[in-house]
């Protein structure tokens, strides 16, 4: 039981820290990705933003994502990703566009993204700002143009992969934006 074991560890924590239980983010690489798209998914009453790199979502036959509150996400994957392809594993992990479809819906965001090219002197990456969405929920990915299975070191106006996720989680919690 996954999700009952970190939903009962944010419980503890809190319990004996002094920490802003509506200011729990989850973030992970490769499988971890994937696993942060699930916790958004089953304790989203928790987990106030999520942001997956180098991964991929279950399938609804797989998973069953049912939120419960919009989901704030960054995400960053890369094209050339042999262990989780961009365009998903069919039968099994959706591709990237298929996932930001589904949380696209699932916040009510507007489908039609802001695309911004970007070069950080490694990488050529698309940045897509998908926004309007419920309690204010927005969503951007970065798809890194050649990029393969990493955690990415971007240099997107001097703040890199780590910066990027932090500067966007942080303006979040469980009741949308700060």
């Amino acid at each position: 039981d996954d999700f009952g074991f970190v939903g009962a560890l944010i419980d503890e924590m809190a319990s004996s820290h002094n920490i802003d239980t509506s200011r729990v983010y989850a973030t992970g690489y490769s499988n971890g990705a994937g696993f942060a798209y699930s916790l958004g998914c089953h304790l989203s009453q928790k987990i106030a933003a999520i942001a997956p790199v180098s991964g991929l979502m279950l399938g609804q036959e797989h998973g069953g994502c049912n939120p419960t509150r919009p989901i704030p996400i960054i995400s960053f994957n890369g094209t050339d990703d042999g262990a989780r392809p961009y365009g998903g594993i069919d039968g099994w992990m959706l591709s990237v566009e298929e996932s930001n479809a589904f949380w696209v819906g699932v916040n009510n965001m507007d489908s039609n993204p802001t695309v911004n090219s970007i070069n950080d002197n490694e990488y050529s990456v698309e940045h897509f700002l998908f926004s309007g969405g419920d309690n204010n929920t927005s969503m951007e990915h970065y798809r890194i143009i050649g990029g393969g299975h990493d955690w990415f070191e971007l240099d997107v106006n001097g703040a890199d992969t780590n910066r990027l996720i932090w500067d966007f989680v942080s303006r979040y919690d469980t009741g949308g934006l700060r």
